[in-house]
C-alpha cells in the first residue's frame, strides 16, 4: 500500500521531497566529516581562474603566477603548516608528503653551507599535474620551459635570491613526465650542485618511476641527499660511467666473440660436411670401379643406392629385401619403391631397362652399359654438385678407371667469403 501510495500522483511529490531531505543529510554529513573529495579545495580553484569541474577532473595547468607557495600559502598546497613540498592536486598520497617533508627538514638540519654554515640546504618539491600550454609554446624546448618555470617559481616563494643561496626546487609535472632540478643562481648552490649532476638526479628519478609520482620525487631527494653528504659527485659520476661503459664494451666484445666462435664451428661443420659428402661419393664410384674390375657375373650392387645386395641363400631361395626383375636386374625393394614412388607410376617396369638411353646393342650382347648408366643417374641424382650431367654422358661409355681420375671435390663456399670473391 506504502508503494502504491508513493507511485501515485500526490506521493510523487513526497518521494521527491523525501529525496531531496535525505540528499541534504549526505552533504552536511560529508562536510562534518571532511571529506575533501567531495569537492577540491578552493585554494585551487582561485589559483587556476578554472570552472570547479574542469579544475579538478581535467587537472590544473599551471604557470609559475598561479602555482601556490609552501610557505606563505600551505592550504593551497593541502599543508597544514609552512612546507618544503607543495601538491595542491593531491597528486601523492598525504603521508607520503608527511614523509617527504620530513626527510627534506632533516636534510636542511644535518647540511650546512659555505655562505652561511649555520644554515643548510633547502630543498623545496613542486608536483603538478601539467603545465600551461600557452606557457610552453614560449620556448623551444621541454627544458628550457621547465628550467624558467622553476627559476621563476623559486623566486616566487622567496627562496632564491637569498644571502645564503642554499635553495633548490624540484619541479615535476606528471602529465609532461618530465623533472628539472634547478639550484639557486648564486655561485655557492652552482658549485654544490653542477650542470651535470643535476641532469643526473633528474634522469635517474624519471628512469626510476613507476606510476607513482612519489618514486620519482623520492628519488631526487635520494641523490640530493647523497650530493649533498659527498657519496655523490662528478667524479664519483665520472667513475661510475666509466665503470658502466667497460661493462658494456666488455659484454658487446663477448657477445661478437661468442657470435664469431658459433660462426667458426658453423663454417667449420659445414666444410666437414662438404668433404665427407665427396668421400662418400668417391668411396661409391670406387665400390663400382672394384665390382667392374672383377670376374663377369651377378651384379653385386644395387644400381640405385650402390649399397651390396644381401647374398641369396644356399636353399636356393630369393635373398631377402631383393626385387628381381624379369629382366635379371636386380634392386632393394625399398630403392625400386621409392623409384617407383618418384616416377609417380603404377608400371613395374625395370627402371634400368628403361632408360631412354639404353642402346639395343647393350640389351643383346649383355654389357655393362646400361649398369653404368644406371649407376652415374643414381649418383649424380645424390651428388649435383659433384657429377654433372655432362660427365654423366661423357662416363657412360668410358672406363670406371676414367670415373676415377677425373673426380674432382667442388670447391667449398665458405660463409667468410662472399659469391663470386675468388
Amino acid at each position: 500500500p506504502q508503494l502504491a501510495a508513493g507511485l501515485a500522483p500526490g506521493g510523487a511529490v513526497r518521494w521527491g521531497a523525501a529525496m531531496c531531505r535525505i540528499a541534504a543529510v549526505m552533504l552536511h554529513l560529508c562536510a562534518a566529516l571532511g571529506i575533501s573529495a567531495v569537492a577540491p579545495p578552493q585554494s585551487v580553484l582561485a589559483h587556476s581562474g578554472a570552472r570547479p569541474g574542469d579544475a579538478w577532473h581535467k587537472g590544473v595547468r599551471w604557470t609559475a603566477a598561479s602555482f601556490p607557495s609552501p610557505i606563505e600559502d600551505p592550504k593551497g598546497c593541502n599543508r597544514g603548516i609552512a612546507s618544503h613540498v607543495c601538491d595542491p592536486e593531491n597528486l601523492i598520497p598525504s603521508n607520503y608528503v608527511d614523509l617527504l617533508d620530513h626527510r627534506l627538514e632533516n636534510l636542511a638540519a644535518a647540511s650546512h653551507t659555505e655562505v652561511c654554515p649555520s644554515k643548510g640546504w633547502q630543498v623545496y618539491v613542486a608536483v603538478l599535474q601539467g603545465m600551461d600550454e600557452v606557457f610552453l609554446s614560449k620556448f623551444a624546448t621541454l627544458d628550457e620551459a621547465f628550467h624558467a618555470f622553476a627559476t621563476s617559481l623559486g623566486h616566487q616563494w622567496g627562496v632564491f635570491g637569498g644571502k645564503c643561496q642554499n635553495a633548490v626546487l624540484v619541479v615535476y609535472s606528471v602529465s609532461n613526465e618530465y623533472m628539472v632540478v634547478q639550484p639557486d643562481e648564486g655561485a655557492g648552490a652552482r658549485l654544490e650542485f653542477p650542470p651535470d649532476l643535476i641532469k643526473h638526479v633528474a634522469r635517474s628519478a624519471l628512469r626510476g618511476f613507476r606510476g607513482s609520482p612519489y618514486e620519482a620525487v623520492a628519488i631526487a631527494v635520494d641523490k640530493l641527499s647523497a650530493i649533498v653528504d659527498g657519496n655523490l659527485n662528478v667524479q664519483s659520476l665520472a667513475i661510475d660511467r666509466a665503470t658502466i661503459f667497460v661493462y658494456v664494451l666488455v659484454t658487446c666484445f663477448g657477445f661478437t666473440a661468442a657470435i664469431l666462435s658459433l660462426c667458426c664451428v658453423y663454417d667449420t661443420v659445414l666444410h666437414c660436411r662438404h668433404q665427407a659428402r665427396f668421400r662418400r661419393c668417391y668411396k661409391k664410384i670406387e665400390r663400382i670401379h672394384n665390382v667392374f674390375m672383377q670376374r663377369p657375373g651377378e651384379m653385386p650392387l644395387c644400381c640405385a643406392c650402390v649399397d651390396f645386395l644381401p647374398h641369396k641363400p644356399s636353399d636356393g631361395r630369393a635373398a631377402p629385401n631383393v626385387v628381381v626383375f624379369l629382366c635379371g636386374h636386380r634392386l632393394h625393394t625399398d630403392c625400386a619403391n621409392a623409384m617407383f614412388a618418384r616416377a609417380g607410376t603404377s608400371s613395374t617396369q625395370c627402371p634400368m631397362c628403361s632408360l631412354p638411353e639404353r642402346s639395343d646393342q647393350s640389351a643383346s650382347d649383355g654389357s655393362n652399359d646400361d649398369a653404368k648408366s644406371f649407376f652415374l643417374h643414381s649418383l649424380q641424382k645424390e651428388f649435383p654438385d659433384i657429377i654433372t650431367q655432362h660427365q654423366v654422358g661423357r662416363w657412360r661409355l668410358a672406363h670406371t678407371e676414367i670415373w676415377l681420375s677425373e673426380l674432382e671435390q667442388p670447391r667449398y663456399k665458405s660463409i667468410w667469403k662472399p659469391e663470386g670473391s675468388s
